[in-house]
């Protein structure tokens, strides 16, 4: 008996259509087609799909990220095989970027079909550029770009999408306003996600062709990106409301002929034929595909089901793990993440995931950096597992092993800006690298979000550029100080006193007068420019020297005059008459 498995659903499909279900598969170097198509359009998708990416690659406008997998294509010969995996009813086909994988899923019959893989592949590559657009646009531009035509040495983009062409004529048009206010395609009916889809390419198209909105094409980008609304963007851009713009869209679409563009496409890779793919392989690939979809109950049924024919499988355990850490059973998922690691999983977000599940319970720490460890060698790319990665490496002393791998992130979000050069500063410090750990710390305080942030990047500051020493007192006690770094021979006039973030400033002058008032010290030195008012807040935090043996002492009220030189921390207090924070004091004579 057959259950109702994605597989046998396939092949009840397949028998009530009177054919065999047969899978094939097709590696090149950037795609691994997985289809139950013939081989003909299996082999037409896949030169069609290779072309479109070469062609994006020599204009420059193509994202890539180091070390990922291959895009997986999964493309299913009828609607029928495809309904089980559909994501909504309006979504024909669709792209999903996984953390460590990307997949296009559709229905292919023949080379009509290309134009939807090339619209999900437009996806693929703006996702991999970092690149935000409303979905409006987004769609838009990728239905431009599934218009893509090769012929010979040439490849002809922006002719007409005839479906799309007769939705505008047929249906009303949903407002400019609302359709660019949506956060998605509609899915709640196949009419209404058609016409959002002919409405966004006609606008697109307007935007790319039409010698109006062209030229400040770029601008106009720039500005959605930078997170202005549709309606504000076209009019500063252009100087035109959403209604215009849907009038001039309107017109545009309806035109006999639209224009195109004709750029040089080089010479095709390539491609070889499909080869019979296992029906186990098969199997693996769609309850992968479940699971990145969120189809977590019916993945796991498969994923389990799959488990008891082959338990040694690392790659079923740790999808397991990460079906019992969605859903909750942490100790499961633990148990079988540690199971995939010593089955050998190079899955890198199974890893990752592992590593930060094992780092909350208490795990070994050796187990956690080898599960990050793993994480990268499969996905050298992966900058949240090598981030945990430097920070397991400096919590455990490895200061240098901690440095090479904060060194080789990619790229600082600014999310994790302030904790990234807080961490680089502290182990560059341990290494003795105190002008970078200075650099790193003032880096740190420029992504503060609080005055402990902020403290913290000042303390850190100072610890770079200072020893720690022992301060011995008349008692033969010694108290921990941190003291300025000094070269071998630069004099030794270090005042712990003062603070990273004071603002030191010195002067030589004779002392005038010492007011006391009730909780306030306050001093005056004379200046030949003038004179000079500092407050004392707190009187143990002064360091006091004198010029030889003995101490020193004064009283409030006016003095007679001692030299002094002064440190002090400005801080002008114009309403009190202050001009800073006395830190230190040498009486000279």
């Amino acid at each position: 008996m057959c259950r109702r498995t994605p597989v046998c659903v396939l092949l009840l499909a397949g028998c009530c259509a009177g054919a065999p279900q047969t899978w094939l598969e097709l590696r090149t170097p950037h795609l691994e087609l997985i289809t139950t198509a013939g081989e003909r359009e299996a082999h037409g998708l896949a030169a069609h799909l290779e072309r479109f990416r070469g062609l994006f690659e020599a204009q420059g406008i193509l994202g890539a990220e180091p070390g990922r997998p291959p895009v997986r294509v999964l493309a299913f010969r009828s609607e029928a095989e495809y309904a089980p995996f559909r994501l909504n009813p309006s979504a024909d086909a669709y792209y999903v970027g996984a953390p460590g994988r990307d997949y296009i899923v559709l229905t292919l019959r023949g080379p009509e079909d290309f134009g939807t893989a090339a619209h999900e592949y437009a996806h693929l590559m703006t996702h991999h550029a970092r690149v935000t657009l409303p979905a409006w646009l987004a769609e838009g531009l990728a239905e431009v770009a599934s218009t893509v035509r090769f012929r010979g040495g040439e490849a002809m983009a922006g002719g007409p999408k005839l479906a799309r062409r007769q939705a505008l004529e047929r249906n009303p048009w949903i407002p400019l306003a609302e359709l660019t206010g949506l956060e998605a395609p509609p899915a709640e009916s196949r009419e209404r996600g058609a016409m959002f889809y002919a409405e966004s390419w006609a606008v697109a198209h307007l935007l790319l062709f039409s010698p109006a909105y062209r030229p400040r094409l770029a601008e106009f980008l720039a500005r959605l990106t930078s997170g202005a609304g549709a309606g504000p963007a076209f009019a500063e851009v252009y100087g035109a409301s959403l209604a215009e713009v849907e009038r001039g869209a309107r017109a545009w679409a309806a035109q006999r002929s639209l224009p195109s563009v004709t750029l040089a496409a080089g010479a095709a890779e390539a491609v070889g034929m499909p080869r019979p793919l296992e029906e186990q392989a098969a199997e693996l690939a769609l309850a992968e595909l479940e699971l990145v979809t969120g189809k977590l109950e019916r993945a796991e049924a498969d994923y389990r089901r799959l488990a008891a024919r082959l338990p040694e499988s690392a790659e079923i355990q740790a999808a397991l793990g990460r079906i019992a850490l969605a859903g909750g059973r942490r100790p499961e998922a633990r148990e079988r993440f540690r199971k995939a690691l010593e089955l050998g999983v190079r899955n890198a977000p199974l890893c990752y995931e592992y590593a930060l599940l094992a780092q909350d319970n208490g795990v070994p720490e050796s187990e956690v950096v080898t599960a990050l460890e793993r994480a990268l060698e499969a996905d050298p790319g992966l900058d949240d597992a090598r981030y945990s990665l430097a920070l397991a490496h400096m919590n455990a002393g490895r200061y240098r092993a901690a440095l090479a791998q904060l060194q080789a992130l990619r790229l600082v979000p600014a999310r994790r800006a302030f904790a990234y050069y807080s961490a680089l500063a502290y182990t560059q410090t341990e290494l003795g690298m105190r002008e970078e750990a200075a650099r790193s710390a003032g880096e740190a305080r420029k992504y503060a979000q609080s005055e402990d942030d902020a403290e913290h990047a000042n303390q850190l500051a100072w610890v770079a550029q200072s020893d720690l020493v022992v301060q011995m007192g008349s008692g033969k006690t010694g108290a921990m100080r941190r003291i300025p770094h000094r070269q071998p021979g630069e004099e030794d006039g270090w005042n712990p006193f003062i603070d990273p973030a004071d603002r030191v400033r010195r002067a030589e002058g004779d002392l005038r007068d010492v007011a006391c008032s009730a909780g306030a010290l306050r001093l005056t030195v004379g200046l030949a420019e003038g004179q000079l008012v500092l407050s004392i807040p707190d009187p143990g935090r002064v360091q006091i020297r004198t010029g030889g043996e003995g101490t020193f002492e004064f009283t409030c009220g006016p003095q007679d005059g001692p030299r002094v030189r002064v440190e002090y921390a400005a801080a002008p207090d114009a309403a009190a008459g202050v001009d800073g924070v006395l830190r230190g004091m040498q009486v000279l004579r």
